[in-house]
């Protein structure tokens, strides 16, 4: 379809001089004598559906004159390119038109050719515009079918790990329900991860002669945590199976977290090994807080000293042993660093105070006295009501009595 042209000029003769220049170049006009007449032509033939692809006024008319016009045609948001008619070289006037949104002039008097080379290059100046928003929206809606592609994506992702979390938080959770009544001490244990996922782990197994224990730390409250505390829980189970010694157990362990894990992830852990026949303990650490002991004879817990490397970094590593006879009644305790970790800040001061080994110790002399499981409730209610609640860190404490 021709380009549509509205011409505002109150001058007949020029009016209909441009009227024939135009048409016999193929545009469509439409003619206005001034500039309400122009507005309300392009009112009526917007009702009726038809475009108006540019406007050609002059400055100069009774009525509304063509600055006026140009006004209006911006308040009312139309875009359409302007060529204005003038036959004053004002070049104040020139400056306002084109604040006004004026894309080029006319000085009279002009030529056809002059008009033809105007009109052609405004309405080529609106088809490359025309072009470039539309390519604009194609881009756009390219870039949000792309982003919505993705944000599917995004959110199939997120209900697998959603998934895979919960199945995480409930392996954790069976993998930490132990029962007390099931081995051949006494047993009792409190445990609170920091979040849904912990890298604590107590394990526990009879033996023909007694039992084993071990207590682990990893690094971390994510799923990478949790498959390896996994993982260690099957390098234990398997070794109550085998009965290798602790030190060989740790060897393997450190072998296995370093060829499985995805990352390296540091892992300390304690071996207690109870022969209850021949009334002795083995005591190996890979790294890890230090056994506290609290012999019945005496009644006072202290800790015992065990060193080692810790596992999941490096490949040469070395775990101490330390053995000791046991007696009726004597209790270990062993536990995690989030438990020596437990702080809070003293209010006037802004002091900050942490549990560790010696606040431990405190706590279960203090306590001494009762039943074993009525001991570790009451030091776990100590630590937590010590740091007020807040923990940083996985916390476990786990109490065995000899029988």
């Amino acid at each position: 379809m021709a380009e549509h042209i509205l011409l505002a000029e109150d001058d007949a003769g020029l009016r209909m001089s441009l009227t024939f220049v135009l048409k016999n170049k193929g545009y469509r006009i439409t003619q206005a004598v001034d500039g309400g007449e122009a507005l309300e032509l392009l009112a009526e033939l917007r009702g009726r559906g038809e475009d108006v692809d540019a406007v050609i006024t002059d400055i100069q008319m009774p009525g509304m004159n063509g600055m006026e016009l140009i006004r209006r045609l911006k308040q009312e948001g139309t875009g359409l390119p302007v060529i204005v008619i003038t036959g004053h070289g004002d070049k104040e006037m020139l400056i306002e038109l084109l604040r006004l949104g004026c894309d080029d002039y006319l000085s009279k008097p002009f030529e056809p050719d002059e008009v033809l080379q105007k009109v052609h290059e405004v309405l080529e100046k609106k088809r490359r515009s025309q072009k470039m928003r539309e390519q604009e929206k194609h881009d756009l809606r390219n870039a949000n079918l792309r982003l919505d592609r993705e944000v599917q994506a995004y959110r199939r992702d997120l209900k697998d790990l959603r998934g895979e979390m919960a199945q995480a938080v409930r392996t954790y959770s069976e993998l930490m329900n132990v029962d007390r009544q099931a081995y051949c001490v006494g047993l009792e244990y409190r445990l609170r991860p920091y979040r849904d996922l912990g890298g604590d782990y107590l394990g526990i197994c009879n033996t023909p002669d007694g039992c084993d224990i071990l207590v682990a730390d990893v690094a971390g409250h994510d799923l990478a945590a949790s498959y390896q505390t996994v993982l260690i829980k099957g390098q234990f189970d398997e070794n109550c199976r085998t009965r290798r010694d602790p030190e060989t157990f740790f060897h393997t362990l450190n072998r296995e977290l370093r060829v499985q894990g995805n990352e390296e992830r540091m892992v300390t852990a304690l071996f207690l090994r109870l022969d209850l026949k021949q009334r002795r303990a083995r005591v190996v650490s890979a790294g890890h807080p230090r056994l506290l002991v609290r012999r019945f004879e005496h009644g006072t817990a202290e800790s015992l000293a065990a060193s080692g490397s810790v596992l999941g970094i490096m490949s040469d590593v070395e775990f101490g042993a330390v053995d000791l006879d046991i007696d009726s009644r004597d209790r270990f305790y062993l536990y995690t660093d989030g438990l020596l970790n437990a702080n809070s800040v003293d209010g006037p001061t802004g002091e900050k105070r942490v549990l560790g080994e010696r606040g431990l110790l405190r706590a279960l002399d203090i306590f001494s006295d009762l039943p074993l499981s009525e001991q570790v409730q009451s030091v776990w209610r100590f630590a937590r009501s010590f740091c007020r609640y807040r923990q940083s860190d996985d916390m476990l404490l786990v109490g065995v009595e000899v029988p």
